[in-house]
C-alpha cells in the first residue's frame, strides 16, 4: 500500500495537517471563526537530504522535524488565546481597581463619619465642661431677654432638657453659638404658671395705680 505522506497533531483549539513540503493550521478563535493558515514546511535537514538516507539517522530528522513543526503551530494556535487572556486579565484588573476605589471612598466616608461623630462628641463634652457626664439639649428657643453679663453673651429664656431629664423652663445667658452658659434658674410648668400669675397681678395692680 503506497503511502498518503499525510500526518498531523492536535493544537490548542485546533488541528494541523501536514502534507510532504506543506501543512495547515485551523484554529477556532475565541469569537467561534474559523481561522485556517496554509504554510511551506521546511525541513532541518535541508542540504543534509543524504544522511536522511540511513535507517536510524532518518527517524532522528523525522522526530527533530516532528517536534519544531509541533512547537511551532502549538506557539501559533496558543496566541489566540494570550491576547483573550491578557484582555480578561486587564478585565478583572480592572474590576479589582473599582474594588478598591470603592472600599478607599467607604472607608474615607466611614472615617468622616468617625471624626464627625468624635467632633460632636467633644463639642458636647466642651458644652458640658467636662466628661463628668453633664448634658443639655434646648428644646425649644424662646426669646432674647437682654444683654448678658459677659461679652458676646445673651440673656434668655429657654425650654431646656438638662441631663436627659424632662425639660424645664430656664433663665440663664448663652454665648453665641449656645455652647457655653452661666449659672441660671430653671421653673417646672407649675413655677412657670405661678410666676406668670403673680406678674400678671402685679401688672394689673400697677396698672389700677396708674
Amino acid at each position: 500500500m503506497k503511502s498518503s505522506n499525510i500526518g498531523g497533531q492536535a493544537v490548542l483549539e485546533g488541528i494541523m495537517m501536514k502534507n510532504r513540503d506543506h501543512y495547515a493550521v485551523a484554529v477556532r478563535k475565541p469569537d467561534g471563526e474559523i481561522f485556517v493558515q496554509t504554510e511551506e514546511f521546511h525541513s532541518v535537514t535541508g542540504r543534509y537530504k543524504k544522511l536522511t538516507t540511513i535507517p536510524f539517522v532518518r527517524g532522528v530528522f523525522n522526530f527533530i522535524d516532528s517536534m519544531v513543526l509541533g512547537i511551532k503551530t502549538l506557539t501559533f494556535s496558543a496566541s489566540f488565546y494570550e491576547e483573550e487572556e491578557e484582555k480578561n486579565f486587564s478585565e478583572a484588573e480592572q474590576k479589582k481597581k473599582e474594588k478598591q476605589e470603592k472600599s478607599q471612598t467607604k472607608s474615607k466616608r466611614e472615617k468622616g463619619k468617625r471624626r464627625s461623630k468624635m467632633q460632636e462628641n467633644e463639642k458636647v463634652r466642651k458644652n458640658t465642661g467636662g466628661d463628668n457626664g453633664f448634658t443639655f439639649e434646648i428644646v425649644e428657643h424662646i426669646c432674647v431677654l437682654g444683654k448678658g453679663r459677659e461679652e458676646g453673651y445673651t440673656k434668655e429664656l429657654n425650654y431646656v432638657s438638662f441631663r436627659g431629664l424632662p425639660p424645664k423652663w430656664d433663665v440663664r445667658e448663652w454665648n453665641s453659638d449656645h455652647t457655653r452658659m452661666t449659672k441660671g434658674i430653671t421653673f417646672t410648668w407649675d413655677e412657670m404658671r405661678k410666676l406668670i400669675e403673680a406678674m400678671s397681678e402685679k401688672a394689673e395692680i400697677t396698672t389700677e395705680a396708674c
